[in-house]
């Protein structure tokens, strides 16, 4: 049963009745509130004139969920979106691409997704390990801190200068917990021209960030690898060390 005391909203867009069907039974009966939609307009009218917790987005032509997560992002817009997809690899690498927070199959079995639904809501909550500030403040990343004005990390009594484009990286992780960056994103953003043959380029940045921020950074716990899609900042525990 849903272990929240007021009921999660859920918004589900899916092409197929029968899917709507079966989103909206399953949810139902756990205790969340479900509205479901059969077109992505349908979807985008209602979300702009009402929150949910959780999205449910189908990835089919007539929702276009990938075209959707990507348009929220733009506006940054980080509500939690769960794609259902045809399974395959490109699909779900498609949708984590796009800024969705999960990708799951089609006939994915509805406990999984309720599970998966609520491991996201959980994550939310416990975004606060990273604070992102508003005022130009340091942004706590565990026990250390990124000064954005001095683009250095502080660790104790210790202050490490950034490279621009180290900065550009870990200030963009950090702002978005948990949302998957593609490479080619992380290209845009650190300024690189991919055509200039430095394709690992991404790659040996987040290593030497590693470096400086994980406990052991041959088991990263901060900066994840999305399998074929990109990286990932997932906030440590206020308490723990770098």
């Amino acid at each position: 049963m849903n272990p929240h005391p007021v009921p999660q909203l859920i918004f589900a867009a899916a092409g197929d009745p029968g899917l709507r069907t079966l989103l909206s039974g399953h949810f139902g009966s756990q205790g969340f509130e479900v509205v479901s939609f059969d077109h992505g307009k349908a979807f985008q009218h209602r979300l702009a004139r009402r929150r949910p917790d959780v999205a449910i987005l189908d990835d089919s032509a007539s929702v276009g969920g990938p075209d959707i997560v990507r348009e929220m992002r733009t506006t940054a817009d980080d509500l939690p979106v769960i794609l259902l997809t045809s399974g395959q690899d490109d699909a779900r690498i498609r949708g984590l691409e796009a800024g969705a927070d999960d990708c799951v199959g089609r006939d994915v079995n509805p406990r999984e997704l309720q599970a998966r639904v609520q491991a996201i809501l959980r994550r939310r909550r416990s975004v606060a390990g990273a604070v992102v500030p508003t005022d130009g403040a340091p942004l706590t990343i565990g026990a250390i801190k990124l000064d954005l004005q001095a683009r250095a990390l502080i660790c104790g009594d210790r202050s490490i200068r950034l490279t621009s484009t180290q900065f550009a990286l870990l200030k963009t992780l950090a702002s978005h917990p948990f949302r998957p960056f593609s490479r080619d994103r992380l290209y845009e953003i650190a300024g690189n021209d991919r055509d200039s043959g430095q394709e690992r380029s991404i790659d040996v940045h987040i290593l030497r960030l590693r470096r400086m921020i994980e406990r052991d950074p041959r088991k990263p716990a901060v900066l994840q690898t999305v399998r074929g899609a990109g990286y990932v900042f997932v906030p440590p525990p206020m308490s723990a060390a770098a």
